[in-house]
């Protein structure tokens, strides 16, 4: 897959992600927890969706709503303690 077509899937799926959560919270849903789709377990996927996902998720739902990311099993150890510390600082 193409530069152009990795963005228009990623674009499509996030929109979906926030519709999702929206329907969720407006059925309600106290709480969202994003399952990130990382097929390969311990792949570290290169460019990695999780953050662009999840920044898009916490703007629609606000910073009230509890919310979590769940990679998967998409990382390696050290590479999933290193994003859940940037989700952290970004406040995801």
């Amino acid at each position: 897959m193409g530069t152009k077509e990795r963005r228009k899937f990623t674009a499509e799926f996030k929109r979906e992600a926030v519709k999702l959560a929206e329907k969720f919270l407006a059925r309600g849903a106290t709480a969202i927890k994003l399952r990130m789709q990382i097929r390969e377990h311990y792949q570290n996927p290169e460019p990695d969706p999780t953050f662009e996902y999840a920044r898009a998720v916490r703007a629609a739902i606000g910073d009230n709503v509890p919310f979590w990311v769940d990679a998967n099993n998409g990382y390696s150890a050290a590479v999933a303690i290193e994003a859940g510390k940037r989700l952290r600082q970004e406040g995801k």
